[in-house]
């Protein structure tokens, strides 16, 4: 069965997500960098409005980052349910500056009946694991298609 989900995805991968579905996605910008079976990534840079009161990216925004890769990762498994976040465990681990590209990856780590539990790894340009998180979500009787 083709999973038009991901070649949905795999088509877009290069290009701006700044004109997703969703307002908090164009709102990020970025550029989906990788779309396979349970997985995705996303490069993002760092503006003014997305920091906080000491000039770097804010947590939330990081956070919000993630939930949204983690989101795609979902997205390739071709489901046709909507499955919102029940928790995300984030741990910040350094920070990221004004003009910053951030890189963040997202993997499904178990696939349950009800339940996705997912992982996800934030890294600067040189490398560096700025963040790492993880996540559930879970079955609702919301129809995406």
């Amino acid at each position: 069965m083709a999973n038009s989900n991901l070649a949905l995805l795999q088509a877009y991968v290069g290009h701006s997500m700044s004109e997703g579905p969703a307002a908090v996605t164009r709102w990020l910008g970025g550029t989906l960098t990788q779309a396979e079976y349970g997985e995705a990534s996303a490069e993002f840079e760092v503006r003014k409005e997305m920091t906080n009161g000491a000039k770097i990216l804010h947590g939330g925004i990081m956070t919000t980052m993630i939930d949204e890769v983690m989101g795609l990762a979902f997205y390739t498994l071709g489901s046709d349910y909507f499955y919102p976040t029940l928790n995300i465990n984030v741990d910040f681990l350094a920070a990221a500056q004004i003009g910053d590209k951030v890189f963040v990856k997202a993997d499904v780590i178990k696939h349950g009946r009800t339940i996705i539990n997912l992982e996800s790894k934030v890294h600067n340009a040189e490398g560096k694991l700025l963040a790492k998180a993880s996540s559930n979500i879970a079955r609702s009787n919301i129809k995406m298609k």
